[in-house]
C-alpha cells in the first residue's frame, strides 16, 4: 500500500465535513477533491484487507509455512542453532531453531522445553502439550515440563 501522510488524511476529512463551522471555507470542487482521495484511500485499505485474508486462508497453515520458510534460513550447526535458540526471539522464530535442533538432537530437553514454551505462545496448546509430554518422556523429573503441562491440562 502507498504509504500515506496522516496529516493529508485528517485534512482531507475536516474537508469533507460539512457540519463544522469552517465549512464555509472550502468549496464543493475542494470537497470533491477531498472525497475522491479518501475514498481512493479507502479502496486501498479495503484491498489490502481481502489481500491478507486471501494469503492467510487458513491461519495454522500460514504460520507453518512461515516456520518452514525460517527453518530453511536457519544455520545447520548445533552450536549457531543454540546460540540462536538462547536470545529472545519471536514464538514463531523460536519454533523453528528449536524445530531444526530436535532434528539432529532429538532428546534435547532444552530445545523441547523452548519448543513447548513458543507453541503456548502462538495458542497452539496441543503441540505445546505434546512438546512436553515428548519431554517428560526423556526426563520424567523436568520439574518445568510437570508443571507447564498441569497447567495446560488445568486450562483445558
Amino acid at each position: 500500500m502507498v504509504e500515506y501522510n496522516r496529516l493529508d488524511l485528517t485534512v482531507e476529512t475536516l474537508i469533507v465535513d460539512k457540519s463544522k463551522v469552517y465549512a464555509p471555507l472550502f468549496t464543493a470542487r475542494d470537497r470533491a477533491a477531498a472525497e475522491a482521495k479518501l475514498a481512493w484511500r479507502a479502496g486501498q485499505v479495503e484491498q489490502l484487507a481481502r489481500d491478507r485474508t486471501r494469503q492467510a486462508g487458513d491461519p495454522e497453515q500460514a504460520r507453518s509455512k512461515r516456520v518452514d520458510e525460517l527453518r530453511r534460513s536457519l544455520p545447520k550447526d548445533q552450536p549457531a542453532l543454540r546460540e540462536l535458540a538462547g536470545q529472545q526471539i519471536d514464538p514463531e522464530t523460536a519454533i523453528a531453531i528449536n524445530e531444526s535442533i530436535l532434528q539432529q538432537a532429538p532428546r534435547d530437553v532444552v530445545a523441547l522445553n523452548r519448543l513447548g514454551r513458543a507453541y503456548e505462545a502462538i495458542g497452539s496448546i496441543d503441540q505445546a502439550r505434546s512438546a512436553f509430554r515428548t519431554l517428560l518422556t526423556i526426563d520424567p523429573t523436568n520439574k518445568i515440563a510437570t508443571r507447564r503441562l498441569r497447567q495446560l491440562e488445568r486450562e483445558g
